[in-house]
């Protein structure tokens, strides 16, 4: 997935079970030509465990899940500066 990262934010904390979490939130925007109306691009944050650089924010960077039928979720597993554009 192709999407331009427009801010970023470190996470270093416990959650309510004494798990520790760290990673970066990610805000990026991205174009989805299957939302039925949507007037142009959609914007969301997403977590990922890795960090990204500050020279990313503003550049097109393509995104890596993985799915897991069994549970139906995706999990940010790569994420780096895109090569080109769509």
């Amino acid at each position: 997935m192709l999407a331009t990262l427009v801010g970023y934010r470190p996470v270093d904390f416990t959650d309510d079970t004494g798990r520790k979490v760290v990673g970066t939130s990610l805000y990026i925007v991205y174009t989805d030509d299957n939302a039925r109306g949507l007037v142009g691009q959609v914007a969301c944050k997403v977590f990922y465990q890795g960090s990204v650089k500050p020279d990313w924010v503003g550049q097109a960077i393509k995104l890596e899940y993985s799915f897991n039928p069994s549970t139906k979720t995706a999990r940010l597993v790569d994420v780096k500066l895109a090569d080109y554009v769509e």
